[in-house]
């Protein structure tokens, strides 16, 4: 059994064993003329890069050609990096032209040092070219250095395009732009006249190398690297021979504007897979790592490929079968990392000569712990610089202990974003949740079934606000389910499946409202304050209990041009409880005392209902008459927290006794 691979940086070899040839692999791999490949994170860029290097490696035997780097230790340049002592401002003056240029020269340069050009003749034109190159006084020392070296003979090592690039950078504004006014139409004119034999230069990951510099700086890392593609294009163009062959982030091309990129994506590849190729490419390496047929073999499944215990319902103990691919696939991020990282950790982890059921109950256990790390990594490192309100650990850490279930209502929603009381500097975090493939919505297919959806990464959308639609639920995807569940409590659906592109049957609904504990809250709206604060306190008592609450609030669910009269008696209608905060303000509410008055009547009349009344301001029972018979009534001396947590813990009382007799 071989250890499994997750990370193409980890393959110590290039094979037809370890790569599965998806359509779009095949597109990519197949011509000469697709020099871009692009991608999210964790969709095999850098194993693709490594292998189209491999194999026009093998198709130039006995050729001249040429491949840059040329060190056999890292066959895609991998050693990027970008000056550290620059500031915004000194970043914010380099346009996405000006990348295009200083790529340029960089990879030019470094084709021009690394040809295997003559240079016996110190009077050549393509000499004098490059001395009056290395003399230009704006070029940096280091660059110089190595056109000297090739001119004497040597092979300098570090000419690669991003060591050159980094020397580029150092420079300041002005000699920067007299550089490259002058220096680009050299090195234009010398490739394209000199460079008759092919040239392989490959660049991978300097996406990467933005986000680690430039951290937050999206404008940037999106210039940095469109102008990489911009220069590979220009380059082929001016030159044919000469083949730039890069990796850049999906995201970045979504938001690259420029006249020629339709032309310039014609040279490109936009790996992605389907559901079905994801299936494919487990199926493939599961036999080469394991040594089996397909996922099935290897992971024992009981009769047809289903997995008996997969999905189990707590509630009422009956499994609910899936498939193994369908179980792996909807914690998986769907992308080839993230399912591979999941088959990695249950290889090494879960011991396949243990009882069925016990196998079974581990594997889950493992597969849940390790996508929930997944989704820790991919909101705190791999899409960390696209987040405004997610970038803050404070932040997150006071979201993330809001949500009490992986099934959030709209209201449950705007409670939250409510709470939450983030300034307009911050996009919005369900947002970015959504963004993220972290969010489901339920939508309606070319069919008019309802079903789940969660972004793939290719959907990826730079509106940060406005971006979530309305939904009658929203899920957490299984892989954040997990992550927060490592730390916080969560009511989760026992009878619920959440995995994208499944249906989403109308029985589900009647079932998640039959646990929901549905909460009226009757105030004066003159104590709005108190609302918020006594609904936070209930939220976090509940929450920490990991009941499944809603709340019905007037200013959340009464519109414009409603009936107030109506919506207040379907409210009434709707919930189990009603919460009502009597004060001053209260007492002297018309509106107040007749939704009292009418949860009364409810009681009265023999429904399932539960009329809550919490004192405060040392209002008196007394003032409300026959109203209050047979009804505890907490007094509440303050609107502290410490107070109002009673009022939480009088609800969870409640609640539990609901929830068994429900």
């Amino acid at each position: 059994m071989q250890k499994w691979i997750f990370s193409g940086e980890q393959l110590r070899e290039i094979s037809e064993n370890n790569l599965y040839h998806s359509p779009k692999v095949n597109e990519y791999l197949g011509s000469e003329r697709k020099l871009l490949l692009l991608s999210s994170k964790g969709m095999g860029k850098t194993h693709l890069l490594r292998k189209k290097r491999a194999e026009l490696s093998n198709s130039a035997k006995g050729r001249s050609a040429v491949f840059i780097p040329r060190s056999s230790g890292s066959d895609v340049d991998r050693q990027s990096t970008l000056p550290m002592n620059k500031g915004p401002k000194f970043w914010g003056q380099i346009k996405q032209v000006d990348w295009a240029i200083l790529w340029e020269i960089s990879i030019a340069l470094s084709v021009l040092i690394n040809i295997d050009q003559s240079v016996e003749n110190e009077r050549s034109d393509y000499v004098l070219r490059l001395v009056d190159i290395a003399d230009n006084e704006d070029i940096p020392n280091e660059v110089s250095e190595l056109i000297f070296q090739r001119l004497e003979g040597e092979n300098p090592k570090l000419a690669n395009p991003t060591f050159i690039l980094n020397c580029l950078l150092s420079l300041e504004s002005t000699p920067r732009q007299r550089l490259m006014s002058v220096v680009q139409n050299l090195v234009l004119q010398l490739y394209s006249n000199y460079v008759s034999s092919a040239v392989y230069v490959f660049i991978d990951s300097f996406d990467q190398t933005l986000s680690d510099t430039l951290i937050g700086e999206i404008d940037l890392w999106v210039n940095g690297q469109t102008g990489l593609a911009i220069a590979a294009y220009n380059i082929f163009v001016n030159c044919n021979h000469i083949r730039v062959f890069t990796s850049i982030r999906q995201e970045a091309w979504n938001h690259f504007e420029h006249e020629n990129k339709q032309v310039i994506e014609s040279f490109s590849t936009r790996l992605e897979y389907s559901k079905q190729e994801l299936k494919g490419l487990i199926n493939h390496l599961a036999h080469h790592y394991e040594g089996v047929a397909n996922l099935d073999g290897f992971l024992g499944t009981a009769k047809k490929g289903v997995v008996r215990n997969f999905g189990v319902c707590e509630a009422t103990g009956e499994y609910l079968e899936e498939q193994a691919f369908e179980y792996l696939f909807r914690h998986s991020l769907g992308t080839p990392r993230s399912l591979l990282n999941l088959m990695s950790s249950v290889s090494s982890e879960c011991d396949r000569s243990l009882a069925p059921d016990k196998y079974e109950k581990l594997l889950r256990k493992e597969v849940n712990l390790k996508s929930g790390t997944i989704a820790e990594t991919k909101i705190e490192s791999e899409m960390a610089h696209f987040l405004r309100f997610l970038d803050s650990k404070e932040r997150r850490a006071r979201f993330f202990s809001l949500i009490h279930g992986n099934i959030l209502s709209l209201n449950e929603l705007k409670r939250i974003s409510d709470t939450l009381e983030f300034d307009g500097s911050a996009a919005h975090p369900f947002c970015e949740l959504y963004n993220l493939g972290l969010l489901g919505v339920l939508k309606r297919d070319t069919d008019g079934d309802i079903i789940q959806h969660f972004k793939s990464p290719l959907e990826f959308d730079w509106r940060l606000e406005g971006c979530l639609p309305r939904s009658k639920y929203f899920l957490l995807h299984p892989s954040f389910e997990a992550f927060l569940s490592n730390t916080y409590r969560l009511d989760v659906e026992p009878s619920v499946i959440v995995s994208d592109g499944a249906d989403w049957p109308a029985s589900w609904d009647a079932e998640i409202s039959r646990r929901t504990v549905k909460l009226f809250v009757s105030y004066s709206r003159k104590d709005r304050e108190l609302r918020d604060a006594v609904i936070s306190s209930v939220s976090l008592v509940l929450g920490k209990e990991g009941i499944r609450h809603e709340y019905w609030i007037d200013d959340h669910e009464i519109e414009g041009g409603d009936s107030i009269n109506g919506e207040i008696s379907r409210g009434i209608e709707w919930s189990d409880f009603m919460i009502s905060l009597i004060t001053e303000n209260y007492l002297s509410s018309p509106w107040c005392m007749s939704e009292f008055e009418a949860m009364h009547v409810e009681q009265l009349n023999g429904e399932q209902k539960t009329l809550l009344p919490f004192l405060f301001d040392g209002v008196e029972r007394e003032r409300l008459g026959a109203l209050m018979n047979g009804k505890s009534t907490p007094e509440i001396e303050d609107y502290e927290p410490s107070s109002l947590i009673k009022i939480g813990h009088a609800i969870r009382k409640h609640s539990m006794k609901w929830r068994k007799g429900n």
